[in-house]
């Protein structure tokens, strides 16, 4: 073969392949690295026996007792929690009431238990329940919560008046407030006028042994108050008039007359 013969191929191939280059379609080119590089990370999900392989494209049934593969999903960054408070409010103490001085809710307590000095400890009528509970002695705002209830407790107890009609209602009741409570009342009285101071003084003497025999040693004989006739009851223009009057343990007789004098 001459060698013009040869530099005439030598041509026809360089523009063959020029032509090749220019017809081919625009799209780039990809390295190895950069297509191991744009693989996703993959994970598995364990299954309590052997692995089958599967393809990337397409879903396929899990079979029961298998090991899938499947693209890993990015976990996305925690979100922190809105409490819902302002950046002024408390944030270690939930209850701004609490947030308050002691005097100052103590105050408040006074103001919000004031006017009431009787509880009933067996409603009549419609309000009677079924069962003794102490959800219709006590108010609301001893409610509220466990800290406020310790606190009112404190105010409301020593202040009531509690007015039984049978002793096991009395000591129901008693079991049902605890110890830290039984310990903060003052006046535990029947809910009737007995005939004669004698028969108050029994009464008396009588309740407390019963409370005592109970187990109720928080509650001192002090407390209880039972009201009699001083004078007999009499029917005059159609009404009944009469005079009665309490009696209790000479303790807080005393404290009342120093209170009183304070």
């Amino acid at each position: 073969m001459s060698v013009a013969k040869k530099a005439q191929q030598a041509k026809t191939a360089l523009a063959l392949a020029t032509a090749a280059l220019v017809n081919a379609p625009a799209s780039p080119m990809k390295t190895k690295v950069e297509d191991d590089g744009a693989r996703k990370p993959t994970a598995y999900r364990i299954g309590p026996s052997g692995v089958v392989k599967s393809s990337g494209k397409g879903k396929g049934k899990l079979k029961k007792g298998t090991l899938q593969k499947s693209p890993m999903k990015t976990p996305s960054p925690k979100q922190k929690r809105s409490t819902g408070k302002s950046k002024g409010s408390n944030v270690d103490n939930p209850c701004d009431f609490l947030a308050l001085h002691p005097d100052v809710r103590k105050i408040i307590y006074k103001y919000v238990l004031a006017g009431t000095t009787h509880a009933d400890l067996e409603p009549a009528g419609s309000q009677r329940p079924s069962r003794l509970t102490n959800g219709y002695t006590v108010p609301a705002i001893l409610k509220v919560c466990s800290s406020v209830r310790l606190e009112a407790a404190q105010v409301w107890y020593p202040r009531m008046t509690f007015l039984y009609c049978h002793e096991k209602t009395l000591l129901d009741w008693l079991r049902l407030i605890g110890p830290s409570n039984r310990a903060l009342v003052r006046t535990l009285r029947p809910d009737r006028i007995l005939q004669s101071k004698r028969w108050a003084e029994a009464a008396v003497v009588f309740t407390h042994a019963r409370i005592k025999d109970a187990g109720f040693e928080e509650v001192v004989e002090d407390a209880i108050e039972a009201a009699f006739w001083e004078k007999s009851p009499e029917a005059v223009g159609g009404s009944c008039e009469g005079k009665w009057a309490f009696i209790r343990g000479e303790k807080w007789a005393l404290n009342e007359i120093a209170a009183e004098k304070a």
